[in-house]
């Protein structure tokens, strides 16, 4: 490919005269420490104990806006900013989303995955949200909605 048709390829309204509809997925990560215990766990009630929990998140999207960019990385980093506020430094338990639900990383990261979509400007290039969420260093769970 030359030079001229790879800048062709980029230009966003080439992408359909091309019959191309590329997909990106945009991803941002943050850290956020937080304690919880889980009310019901085998049988048991858990201590409270703290975690560390690490949070990788992807928007897939479809092309590009006309400045080739998928999705905004100074927006998705407020959103993100603004997600990880509602959990940094607090006690899941106490949060008015886990009051009636254990504080699982898979409801932990649900919870990412609907606050993300709660931020989102209205964008029809977004065709879905990942989350992957890390509880331990080698163990995380992930989740994908398509809004």
């Amino acid at each position: 490919m030359t030079a001229g048709g790879f800048k062709d390829l980029w230009r966003a309204k080439r992408f359909k005269e091309m019959g191309l509809t590329p997909l990106f997925d945009v991803a941002g990560e943050f850290t956020f420490r937080a304690t919880h215990h889980l009310r019901t766990y085998r049988g048991n009630v858990e201590e409270p104990h703290e975690h560390i929990f690490r949070a990788k998140v992807l928007l897939g999207t479809s092309g590009t806006d006309e400045d080739g960019i998928a999705f905004d990385f100074l927006e998705f980093e407020r959103i993100l900013d603004e997600v990880k506020a509602e959990f940094h430094e607090k006690n899941l338990n106490e949060h008015q989303l886990f009051l009636e639900f254990n504080p699982t990383a898979e409801y932990l990261a649900t919870a990412i995955a609907q606050l993300v979509k709660n931020q989102l400007p209205e964008n029809p290039k977004v065709h879905s949200i990942q989350v992957e969420l890390w509880e331990k260093e080698n163990f995380s769970v992930i989740i994908t909605f398509l809004p």
